[in-house]
């Protein structure tokens, strides 16, 4: 798939797409962080990381900065406003982080 080797293409889909797309990377590389009140995704792929920014900040989700750890790109989400919208426009599939987000949000 075209997509995998060119991450710009995920920008190009359908709305259905990319939301579908933030879901099952967020479900698979994201965390729930309820004591710091942030959401944070990783990857060793900086590409992957500036195209969900990207994708994000089109569905009105502000990010903070990509910074590098000692093994991962990471974008974080911080905010009550952003995480709820995240919370209603993309979610996750993934019950744990689902829960932890909703436990979140709910505070």
């Amino acid at each position: 798939m075209k997509a995998r080797e060119d991450y710009s293409e995920i920008l190009r889909k359908q709305e259905s797409y990319q939301i579908g797309f933030l879901q099952g990377f967020f479900d698979a590389e994201g965390t729930v962080h309820n004591k710091r009140y942030s959401i944070r995704v990783a990857s060793k792929k900086n590409e992957i990381i500036q195209t969900v920014k990207k994708l994000l900040e089109k569905f009105g989700i502000k990010t903070g900065k990509i910074h590098e750890d000692k093994t991962a790109f990471v974008l974080p989400l911080y905010g009550k406003e952003n995480i709820t919208k995240f919370s209603y426009v993309i979610g996750f599939r993934h019950q744990e982080k689902k829960d932890r987000l909703s436990k979140m949000i709910s505070t």
